[in-house]
């Protein structure tokens, strides 16, 4: 129950977002793109978890020529390591802000829910700070740490993204 409310308040969010970048931002173009991560867990589970793998979308809404506000969905999971299988993985269901700093410099910072794939995972808070690098008008890469904590037991890694902007 508490995860479908969560998942609707977001989605009116991402929703609400759309419409007012529609009507304030008409000369802006939304952007929507993909994006792939791979990474290395930080966390306790480092032990058990190898290479962190991400693939997901990405919408970003401008609000100025340094501003855009940023929805995003995704999939990840970790390889495994000495043996141990991993199960499931995580949905992370994001929104944030996304600013550039200097030149093709931007940061970027994103909180909201990951849907846990694992049997009994249940739903995590997320947040996710990283800077960037616009390498042209259509592709990005940044340096990312991503979290999830659930129980007072957080998960995290730290990981390259490349991105592609449509």
């Amino acid at each position: 129950m508490k995860k479908n409310i969560l998942l609707s308040l977001l989605s009116a969010a991402i929703f609400s977002m759309s419409v007012m970048a529609q009507k304030e931002n008409a000369n802006r173009n939304i952007k929507f793109g993909i994006g792939a991560v791979v990474g290395l867990p930080l966390s306790t589970h480092k032990i058990i978890e190898g290479m962190a793998y991400e693939a997901g979308l990405l919408a970003e809404f401008p609000q100025t020529e340094l501003v855009s506000i940023t929805g995003s969905a995704s999939y990840f999971g970790f390889t495994a390591k000495n043996g141990v299988q991993v199960e499931g993985g995580a949905i992370p269901v994001l929104i944030g802000a996304k600013i550039k700093i200097a030149g093709n410099v931007y940061g970027h910072a994103q909180a909201g829910v990951s849907f846990v794939t694992a049997s009994g995972g249940g739903s995590a808070f997320s947040y996710s700070p990283s800077l960037g690098y616009q390498l042209s008008r259509n592709i990005d890469i940044s340096l990312r740490y991503f979290a999830m904590t659930k129980n007072q037991i957080t998960e995290s890694y730290i990981s390259l993204r490349a991105g592609f902007t449509f």
